[in-house]
């Protein structure tokens, strides 16, 4: 077996060698000094700043640092390094990340930072501003594609990621000896809007031959439950029809061909969450000849047949372009020039409409 043992006192010597080199050129360093005074002050003596420290790398190895005050360099065999103390800053420029919940989103921050050791600023990193940006802009976007866009909009949300951001970021600086005192995010601005997971996980499903099945068999109960709670919350509130008939459209259309319309309000329902009913707020009701009136309601959250008390925006569709219209096979603005469809109250509301489709379009 082949085994190493270091030789210890070997090294020693070589280190106490090294240190009598060291001395004996720092003795040579002042000789000279002192020959050519006093013209040799010009090149020797330095002024340090209140703001500034000054490390000196004697023959490569730090010394302790200097200032503010005067500072003794040694010519040829002294380096000095001048770093400033006061609190900086730099911009991480924008980034475009994309979000768990595959969102995307253009956001930047603000860094302000202090260097607290100045030996460890000059010797623990090469270079220390373009390693302090890189490391920023990294942890950054691995910080913002761990959350969602809800979690990023918010006052309160960004203050406490930034404030994570801030004690993640310090650990690593530290190591260089600079002190991150503040960082502050700047406004998020979404470029593309989040998807709904759910429907993104249901997709597949919905579009197998076992999905058409479930959807059969759920479509029916779960337009009853919505029927069965907007009818609570009618009576409740004192207002509203009194049964479940008033507010039901039972008439459809006998063809065989024709929509599946629980299938439909199923998906609808589906597809309504609290950012959409925060995002549009307002009650429409559709009119369509041979499949009956149906009100999706985006104050409350629901879809349900019948006709609504009150509502913001009419829509009556030709039967023939409600199903392009659902799969964004027809645009909306198309179908309303051409008569297809026909829209009472605002059109801009009308269009809004537009946030639903997408969601639910891949489940159709």
């Amino acid at each position: 077996l082949f085994t190493y043992t270091p030789k210890f006192e070997e090294n020693e010597e070589e280190i106490e060698s090294q240190g009598i080199v060291e001395k004996i050129i720092v003795i040579f360093s002042f000789i000279i000094i002192g020959i050519t005074l006093p013209l040799s002050l010009l090149f020797t003596l330095r002024f340090v700043p209140n703001n500034e420290k000054m490390v000196i790398l004697r023959l490569g190895r730090a010394q302790k640092t200097r200032g503010p005050g005067t500072a003794f360099v040694l010519p040829c065999i002294d380096s000095a390094h001048r770093i400033d103390t006061r609190v900086t800053a730099f911009n991480v420029p924008p980034l475009n990340i994309i979000t768990i919940d595959r969102g995307l989103v253009e956001i930047g921050a603000t860094i302000y930072l202090r260097v607290r050791d100045a030996v460890a600023a000059v010797c623990q990193v090469q270079d220390r501003n373009s390693s302090m940006r890189t490391l920023a802009s990294s942890m950054l976007y691995r910080y913002i594609s761990k959350k969602r866009i809800c979690e990023l909009t918010g006052g309160h949300d960004r203050r406490i990621l930034a404030g994570l951001f801030k004690e993640d970021l310090g650990v690593f600086t530290a190591q260089f000896g600079v002190e991150i005192t503040q960082i502050e995010l700047s406004d998020v601005k979404v470029v593309k809007e989040a998807e709904n997971m759910g429907l993104a996980s249901l997709s597949a499903v919905a579009k197998s031959e076992v999905g058409q099945q479930i959807w059969n068999v759920i479509g029916p109960t779960l337009n009853e439950m919505s029927m069965e709670n907007l009818k609570r919350e009618s009576e409740n509130a004192g207002a509203g029809p009194s049964t479940v008939g008033d507010l039901v459209d039972v008439h459809s259309c006998p063809d065989e061909d024709d929509v599946d319309i629980d299938r439909l309000i199923t998906i609808v329902n589906m597809g309504i969450d609290q950012s959409l009913v925060m995002a549009i707020g307002k009650i429409y009701q559709f009119e369509c000849e041979g499949i009956g009136q149906i009100v999706i309601d985006l104050r409350k959250g629901t879809c349900y047949k019948g006709t609504a008390l009150t509502s913001d925006v009419v829509l009556r569709i030709d039967r023939r372009a409600l199903v392009p219209l659902l799969k964004q096979e027809l645009s909306p603005l198309k179908a309303y020039s051409s008569g297809q469809l026909n829209i009472t109250g605002n059109i801009q509301d009308a269009f809004s409409l537009r946030l639903l489709t997408d969601r639910i379009v891949h489940l159709l």
